[in-house]
């Protein structure tokens, strides 16, 4: 991977942190949302008046972004999400480990989809190994403070 890229990923990973969609974020910079998720997924930078201005409305900093290592996290958030995609066993193996996750921290469903600011259905789907996003695995990682791997 190309450092471009990783910027790219620090940046989408930053944003999601922020738990902010790429319209929103748009709509907020006054921007079009093609243009960063260009740079997010291909690192295609914007101007560098823009790209400050999108780190402090995130309020991160540009070393973080440049040099930082999120995009490992993400990375690895894309993976699992990608067995869970083509893999039955593993979605119901990874199920448990979530389950199993939530469950050591001591968490109801009620208590956890507070947490990482999800509906209760959404981590009920992931357990059962039903459905996850890419999206909800992220809020998953940062609510329990854990990251997963494949």
């Amino acid at each position: 991977m190309i450092q471009k890229e990783k910027i790219g990923l620090n940046f989408r990973f930053a944003r999601m942190k922020a738990d902010i969609t790429i319209e929103d974020f748009a709509k907020a910079m006054d921007d079009w949302s093609p243009i960063i998720s260009n740079f997010e997924r291909k690192g295609q930078a914007p101007s560098f008046k823009k790209f400050i201005k999108w780190c402090d409305a995130l309020d991160v900093s540009l070393d973080k972004i440049v040099y930082g290592n999120d995009y490992e996290k993400l990375l690895r958030i894309q993976d699992i999400c990608n067995c869970y995609r083509t893999h039955k066993f593993f979605k119901f193996s990874f199920g448990r480990k979530l389950k199993q996750t939530r469950e050591e921290k001591g968490l109801s469903l009620h208590d956890a989809a507070t947490l990482c600011n999800l509906a209760t259905q959404k981590i009920v789907s992931a357990e059962n190994g039903e459905r996850l996003s890419e999206k909800t695995l992220f809020k998953l990682s940062q609510g329990y403070e854990v990251d997963f791997d494949v």
